[in-house]
């Protein structure tokens, strides 16, 4: 993004708090870059609708099936309020379809079927929530 980590603001908040309290978390941020998992069971893109309703332009990492369908259900309304709202620009599905498609034009630029593994050495004290973003329980 071009800016300093010194200009940077991390801000706590409780997701399942009022639409009052995320307007209020957003602030007069000039973007909301939503890191907080776990997304699995989630499908209520609240903090998308606070961003949306500040003309904030968002980005998120989710990886949950349904709260990425319900947010890009969204597409009219942040394209409304003219701000770019990128849902599931995480590893999972993101940077990992973003290799396939480089990938598939490497190798001639068609593909009916692509499957993808990846190997992790434990969970690293992460507990269930690695564990169901290995297994993608999408």
């Amino acid at each position: 993004f071009g800016v300093p980590r010194e200009a940077m603001e991390f801000v706590q908040m409780d997701l399942d708090g009022t639409d009052e309290d995320l307007l209020a978390a957003i602030g007069d941020a000039s973007v909301v870059i939503h890191t907080a998992g776990p997304f699995q069971g989630r499908s209520n893109p609240a903090l998308l609708r606070a961003a949306i309703a500040k003309g904030v332009p968002y980005c998120d990492v989710c990886d949950e099936w349904e709260l990425s369908r319900v947010s890009k259900d969204l597409h009219a309304e942040a394209a409304s309020a003219g701000i770019p709202a990128v849902v599931s620009c995480g590893i999972w599905p993101g940077a990992s379809a973003l290799m396939a498609a480089e990938a598939v034009e490497r190798l001639g630029g068609s593909c009916d079927e692509l499957d993808l593994s990846f190997f992790t050495a434990g969970t690293g004290n992460a507990g269930p929530t690695i564990v169901s973003a290995t297994f993608l329980l999408l």
